[in-house]
């Protein structure tokens, strides 16, 4: 899998190193990535809960719009 290239959203983002990823399987089969990186300034709980049950689907910033799955 190969990374899209990054877009261009107004602001710094942070870069890839500062993040720390683990990947194990658990007992059950199934995978479980953990990814542990620097406090997100302004982020609340309740943003982070709205935003993994919206992932899905396309956005609309700046007056364009995006893939919430760029992966695909």
């Amino acid at each position: 899998m190969e990374l899209p290239a990054p877009l261009e959203f107004g602001w710094q983002m942070k870069p890839l190193e500062s993040a720390k990823t683990t990947l194990q399987y658990l007992p059950d089969g199934r995978l479980e990535l953990t990814i542990s990186h620097d406090l997100l300034k302004g982020i609340t709980p309740h943003m982070l809960y709205w935003w993994f049950t919206h992932i899905a689907g396309d956005m609309t910033y700046q007056g364009k719009r995006y893939s919430r799955q760029t992966w695909t």
